[in-house]
């Protein structure tokens, strides 16, 4: 993806990451992968979902590792990511890791959320 437009890249990016998860994982998780390296991204409204993305294109590959950095990084600014992916990832990652605490906090996060009945919004 050869872009100056980090606005255009993070938004497709992040919206097609989205599809990824019903087909043609692949091409998505690259892009979003790609997007994540762009210049001007750090300061960029869609960063964190982003690196939510990353986390969960992390996770389909079966590193935990970099999917637990990307998606504790996602949710350290606070703001919404697209589609919990960054939490999802943290839960994930963090109990094939057996990081029992971690997973715990998130699955108490998402059962919390699911009982208010509040989804976030696809950014």
């Amino acid at each position: 993806m050869a872009t100056q437009d980090v606005d255009a890249a993070a938004t497709t990016a992040t919206q097609l990451i989205w599809a990824a998860n019903w087909h043609d994982t692949g091409e998505p998780f690259l892009w979003i992968d790609t997007v994540g390296e762009l210049p001007g991204l750090m300061e960029h409204p869609l960063r964190a979902s982003v690196l939510a993305g990353q986390s969960w294109a992390a996770w389909e590959r079966g590193d935990m590792q970099r999917a637990l950095f990307a998606a504790l990084e996602a949710e350290r600014p606070g703001v919404p990511t697209i589609d919990f992916y960054a939490e999802f990832a943290i839960l994930s990652a963090a109990f094939i890791l057996q990081n029992a605490e971690l997973a715990d906090e998130y699955f108490a996060r998402m059962v919390a959320r699911a009982r208010r009945g509040r989804r976030r919004r696809r950014c």
